[in-house]
């Protein structure tokens, strides 16, 4: 379960938050897996969110990780594409 305060660098643009439960599976060195997601705020939308995560420091029952996303959203006539980079703690 994950949630993403948007704040966007033009100043004149709205801060958001993104709400996305979903499944990751863990291959050994790589996970994969898969969000829905929802923009909290913004016009009836949803969104699909395919993700490559990568481990690379084990805390001992922690691991710090470096992600990959590709949110696509779909709002009523619209749908966006954009790539992410995430790195934090999983546990």
């Amino acid at each position: 379960f994950e949630t993403v305060v948007v704040s966007p660098v033009d100043p004149a643009a709205t801060t958001g938050l993104v709400v996305d439960p979903g499944v990751i599976y863990d291959w050994g060195g790589v996970a994969t897996g898969a969000r829905i997601a929802f923009q909290i705020g913004n016009r009836a939308n949803i969104g699909l969110i395919p993700l490559v995560n990568v481990g690379l420091v084990d805390l001992g029952g922690a691991k710090w990780f470096v992600e990959g996303a590709f949110p696509i959203f779909y709002v009523p006539k619209d749908v966006s594409l954009t790539i992410v980079a995430h790195t934090g703690v999983g546990f």
